[in-house]
């Protein structure tokens, strides 16, 4: 009986996991915005972007242009973005922040019904 069990179960278990694995779709994104203010993510009441396992900080952006524009990140709009730490995205202090303007790139997942984002980076603009 556990030798039955063992022939059917991994080749089912293993066509699951290729199926969600094909099934997720990565692409970039590029942006650019200015910061309007950071806080930590306590003090932040509304929904936030996660770009990060362990977020910590709310960053509200200004979207100035985006590439390929898409939602959230279109023109003129205003995101807010989870991460872990303004000293680790920006190589700044969140005091410095406000006011500055940044290129981001971050990784946009899509797969079984969800939206995650990953890899947030910023560099300042050329």
């Amino acid at each position: 009986m556990n030798r039955k069990l063992h022939t059917w179960l991994f080749p089912a278990l293993l066509a699951l996991i290729t199926a969600v694995s094909v099934a997720a779709d990565s692409s970039d994104l590029e942006f650019r915005g200015r910061i309007v203010r950071v806080t930590t993510l306590q003090e932040h009441s509304g929904s936030a972007i996660a770009t990060h396992f362990d977020p910590r900080f709310a960053v509200t952006v200004g979207v100035v242009s985006a590439r390929p524009e898409s939602v959230p990140f279109v023109n003129g709009k205003l995101v807010v973005l989870a991460i872990h730490s303004p000293a680790q995205v920006f190589s700044a202090d969140a005091d410095s922040l406000a006011g500055r303007t940044f290129d981001f790139a971050l990784t946009r997942t899509t797969g079984n019904g969800r939206t995650s984002y990953s890899a947030l980076a910023a560099r300042d603009p050329k």
